[in-house]
């Protein structure tokens, strides 16, 4: 009996002491944040031993089969071009230069005018000068006569156009006055809003100039520069004059540029932005730039030619044959290379930084470009090596899609299948309903390349809002660990994107460049969530297939420089940006995205941040869109 009475004495102690061990624990863990075990990752690649590939820039022939002499080009994206010339020619490529085929013309014989001038909004959009005529194109095929040239002598010293309908042009020399043209009809007809005309101090005494303007620049629609001085006779004297509008070329205000009042004449002009820009003395080729718009100048140590193009904020570039001056920097310094083209140089377009085009007599076009060290071609001539366009932002998108393409053959050997069986609720795991977090909002703890990866089979908490189901985690706890590393650097990387290689070649494509690429990184980081939380392999398959179609229309565009936007697409989504901004939606312009879980109450900060940041974006493209 005291034995009986002591075992269960004994036994009563001991499932008290259990129950309290698991009460402490539960209560324990619950306190505690929830870690996951990522299995052990596997050995390391043996690094490279091969030699880093290294590479050069060149010009190398892309030659018309004809003897024509082309005096413009102006490609919309580095493969797709037109390039204008005698015998009324319009050619047009889209292989960078390889096959030429000729849109209008392309026949030495024809005895019909040439065509110069080439301007386009887009691949669509665009328009050229013939004599007197106005000629254009809707479809980048087929070209027409759209109206004439203004003035009363039908000559224009320069024009662009802002939308399929609006246009700028300078009249070109005429003996009489001088003056800026506007069209709302694609240039059908055209009204005179501007003459130019400057008040200036000579010997002391007030007077008022005429004056003639050369060349035009437009940063977006609304505001723009035209330059200009003693047209009539650049080299006999000044006065070098600006004219500036801000509301697409309705009103003009003309005032007194760098340079000497009694000697100088603008005649070459590029503007970065709205208030960063530069304009070149025709007379002693002297550089000035501007911080504020044109209202202060300051010169630099730099010799360009008249035309002065820039294909993104930091690269630009101008020819004065022989010599090529360039600058890396955005203009702040500027070096120059001696190139010497079998012929004389009549044209050259700028559509990215390792990709442009010159055009001159006998079907010449020279094509540049970026090449393996070893490559050699026939009349290939050396040229300076620009900076790498894109960044670290395309490695980035490489390394994700190579990420999934790992992932993809992971689940179609069935890797991870013993966990498709597993079943869970995303409320338990996300905390369900409306506490469920924004899967595009990542944790700002995300590891970035620099950082330590895990120790080799210890434990990493999920640092990103949205933990991988039991499938996923079970299946690919590294693979996605690597790819949750990535998207984090990719997403750090996409506002100074816009900041370097924004296209300047296009007006309306590098004003959409920041808005869509925020949602095409919002696409990708949903795509990339709905793949976290997929519960078997094939719902993993079906997200991955989406991400990966994510990732390879940003690589494009990107690659592209949203150059191949049309204006339509490219100021919707421009606009659309500032009610995407507000609303925290992806751009209306790009693809619907897969739509987020429900945002947690504690993001009603991260939405006042977004609202305040909206608010600055659109006090800034305010003044840049008429629409």
């Amino acid at each position: 009996m005291k034995l009986t009475k002591s075992l269960t004495t004994l036994s009563r102690s001991t499932l008290f002491v259990a129950a309290w061990m698991m009460f402490a624990v539960v209560g324990s863990s619950a306190q505690q944040p929830v870690v996951k075990r990522v299995p052990p990752r596997a050995a390391a690649t043996p690094v490279s031993t091969a030699p880093e590939q290294k590479f050069k820039a060149i010009w190398e022939p892309v030659n018309y089969k004809e003897d024509l002499k082309l005096n413009d080009v102006f490609f919309v994206t580095p493969e797709e071009g037109w390039v204008s010339g005698e015998s009324a020619t319009i050619l047009h490529t889209a292989d960078g230069g390889q096959t030429w085929t000729a849109q209008l013309g392309g026949d030495p014989q024809s005895p019909d005018k040439g065509i110069s001038m080439l301007r386009f909004l887009d691949q669509k959009h665009g328009w050229a000068v013939q004599d007197a005529k106005l000629l254009g194109t809707s479809d980048g095929e087929n070209w027409e006569q759209v109206g004439i040239v203004p003035g009363p002598y039908a000559r224009i010293a320069d024009y662009h156009f802002l939308s399929p309908k609006e246009g700028i042009a300078l009249q070109g020399m005429t003996g009489g006055a001088f003056l800026i043209y506007r069209t709302q009809d694609g240039g059908r007809t055209w009204k005179d809003v501007a003459t130019c005309q400057v008040k200036v101090e000579i010997d002391g005494l007030n007077r008022i100039a005429g004056c003639g303007f050369m060349r035009l620049e437009f940063t977006s629609p609304s505001v723009g520069y035209a330059v200009g001085g003693n047209v009539a006779c650049p080299d006999c004297g000044g006065p070098p004059v600006i004219g500036k509008t801000e509301d697409g070329g309705l009103s003009w205000r003309i005032f007194l540029g760098p340079g000497e009042v009694r000697s100088s004449t603008l005649d070459g002009i590029f503007f970065l932005d709205d208030r960063n820009g530069f304009v070149r003395d025709h007379k002693d080729r002297k550089l000035y730039a501007t911080s504020d718009g044109g209202e202060t100048w300051h010169g630099l140590v730099a010799s360009p030619g008249r035309d002065i193009r820039f294909a993104d904020p930091e690269v630009g570039w101008s020819f004065d044959e022989p010599k090529l001056t360039f600058t890396t920097d955005g203009g702040k310094h500027w070096s120059s290379r001696e190139v010497r083209f079998p012929t004389a140089l009549l044209g050259f377009s700028f559509p990215r930084r390792d990709r442009a085009y010159v055009a001159g007599d006998h079907g010449m076009v020279y094509r540049y470009r970026v090449v393996p060290i070893n490559y050699t071609a026939k009349g290939m001539l050396d040229a300076p090596l620009m900076p790498t366009y894109g960044g670290p932002l395309l490695g980035d998108l490489q390394d994700m899609k190579t990420q999934v393409a790992t992932l993809k053959a992971k689940l179609s050997a069935g890797a991870g299948a013993a966990a498709s069986s597993v079943l869970y609720s995303p409320r338990a795991i996300h905390g369900g309903g409306p506490d469920a977090e924004d899967s595009t909002d990542f944790s700002p703890e995300t590891p970035q390349p620099s950082q330590s990866a895990p120790a080799q089979g210890g434990f990493v908490q999920d640092t990103s809002n949205v933990p991988p189901s039991p499938f996923v985690q079970n299946c690919c706890a590294p693979q996605v660990q690597s790819m949750q590393t990535s998207f984090g650097s990719f997403a750090q990387a996409v506002p100074s994107f816009g900041t370097r290689f924004r296209s300047l070649n296009l007006i309306m494509a590098g004003l959409n460049l920041a808005s869509d690429l925020l949602g095409k990184k919002n696409q990708i980081g949903n795509a990339f969530g709905a793949f976290k939380q997929a519960l078997d392999s094939q719902s993993a398959a079906t997200a991955l297939n989406d991400l990966s179609s994510r990732l390879d229309s940003t690589h494009q565009a990107i690659s592209m420089g949203y150059s191949n936007l049309s204006f339509t697409g490219a100021a919707a989504g421009v606009t659309g940006a500032l009610q995407n901004a507000v609303t925290g939606t992806t751009n209306s312009n790009s693809p619907a995205a897969t739509p987020p879980p429900p945002a947690q109450p504690d993001a009603d900060q991260a939405k006042q941040d977004a609202k305040k940041a909206a608010d600055e974006l659109k006090k800034k493209l305010k003044k840049r869109l008429p629409f």
